[in-house]
């Protein structure tokens, strides 16, 4: 008997907790114990190489995700088909990230051979990652329970891989193929499950480049715009790096994972809500909204949680599991805690501009939010350090959230029901709601 979609989607977001929780659990425990191996200065070596490939990654993946979540809602739509040329581009992305990663390196640090090595290690990494595209198609069915089991396998794997790296005492270099391993059990699981499992609708594949070509010309401005997106996030690491030092950048990316980390549970709300959002749209613009705002004021609740125990316990935590070395002021932690609280508002800004068709203007926003992150942090961090770029990171996330989309015409209505959200922390309803609807559920 098939679920009901409400009970879908609360068996949906149950599996992809598994996958996050599983995911910050074990992130947590292998930042600290790499932190306490490698000390401030291998952990910034290890941070550039990694913050780099996350860089070059966007050339691999193409910005293809979210586009592919919206074309599998429709009707026309040839699954066969749309994954059969998303492959292909993916296959092109993994050269074109490849080649470059390879180039700029060697030619923007051409002293750091180590650096050289690692991030020469890495870019086999975009080959492998060419499978993943049937991620998509599992997301897409609400089937999280097969996301999860590979994601939490390649998770172990990686955990695995660095534990042994640490217990027999290996260089920084050998701290890449951690990536190499993970990616490769993920990749080759998705692929071994759609020949393997009989729910997945899909016949042969069709490889046909008229179709890759579509796909590039629909998407190409979601790709500009994740291009964007993830400079955005990781241009404060390569600044640190240009005008601190490594042992800087590897306090600062240990604070950073620990935070990310905590955000893993608003992504992963959103990664459930996602799929459900889009079938409400079509269905009902009113009810979308109140399920919109609905899910910012519980995410909204969750952030102002963790940003009070981030502030009040971060400095006796963090250096009780990892050391003196990486103790920080009450200040950067006060950073960072706005950041959560306004991740958990925001958040969900890039998918509902894909769902109304305006990602050009998602992309100029973006690119203004860049620019100025870039000036914020190039002015800021040789004078305040590393709160210079935490300050540098939120200043300009609010710009592209809550500011600038003011401008456009067709993203108010997200501002408006972000506000909406918010007065929903103090509406008693609501919170019996939620309680009524948990007891529906379990």
């Amino acid at each position: 008997m098939t679920a009901s979609l409400p009970k879908r989607i609360f068996n949906n977001i149950n599996w992809i907790l598994v996958e996050k929780v599983s995911k910050a659990g074990l992130t947590a425990l292998t930042s600290i114990l790499v932190a306490r191996y490698l000390g401030a200065d291998g952990l910034g070596a290890i941070s550039i190489a990694l913050t780099l490939y996350s860089i070059f990654a966007v050339f691999g993946t193409l910005g293809l995700e979210r586009f592919l979540l919206k074309e599998l809602e429709t009707q026309d739509c040839v699954p066969e088909k749309l994954i059969g040329g998303s492959l292909l581009l993916r296959l092109f992305g993994a050269f074109l990230a490849s080649a470059l990663m390879n180039f700029v390196v060697p030619f923007a640090y051409p002293d750091n051979s180590q650096l050289q090595l690692m991030v020469f290690v890495l870019s086999f990494a975009f080959f492998i990652a060419v499978g993943n595209v049937f991620e998509v198609f599992y997301r897409h069915q609400l089937r999280s329970k097969y996301v999860t089991v590979v994601r939490v396998l390649g998770l172990f794997a990686s955990a695995f891989s660095k534990l042994l790296i640490i217990w027999l005492g290996l260089d920084v270099v050998w701290f890449t193929l951690p990536v190499l391993l993970e990616t490769a059990v993920v990749s080759i699981s998705f692929m071994f499950l759609r020949y393997r499992d009989p729910e997945l609708a899909l016949d042969k594949l069709q490889f046909q480049l008229t179709e890759s070509k579509r796909i590039l010309n629909a998407s190409w401005p979601l790709f500009f715009s994740g291009l964007v997106g993830t400079l955005y996030f990781q241009l404060d690491k390569v600044v640190i790096y240009q005008y601190l030092d490594e042992a800087s950048l590897g306090r600062y990316t240990l604070l950073f994972q620990l935070v990310s980390i905590l955000t893993f549970l608003i992504h992963s709300i959103n990664l459930s809500v996602t799929p459900m959002l889009n079938k409400l749209y079509f269905e009902s613009v009113e009810r979308f909204w109140q399920r919109y705002r609905e899910v910012t004021a519980l995410k909204s609740i969750l952030a102002l949680l963790v940003g009070i125990g981030l502030v009040g316990l971060g400095n006796i935590v963090i250096p009780f599991l990892v050391g003196d070395e990486f103790i920080y002021s009450t200040s950067l932690f006060l950073i960072f805690a706005c950041y959560f609280v306004f991740v958990s508002i925001g958040s969900l800004q890039a998918e509902y501009c894909v769902l109304i068709g305006v990602v050009k203007p998602l992309f100029y926003l973006r690119v203004i939010t860049l620019s100025v992150n870039l000036v914020l942090n190039i002015i800021l961090i040789p004078i305040w350090g590393l709160e210079g770029a935490a300050f540098a990171s939120v200043a300009s996330y609010f710009l592209n959230q809550f500011i600038l989309p003011c401008l456009i015409r067709e993203m108010r209505p997200m501002i408006r029901h972000n506000i909406a959200a918010l007065n929903l922390l103090i509406d008693g309803k609501f919170y019996r709601d939620i309680y009524v609807k948990s007891r529906m559920l379990v």
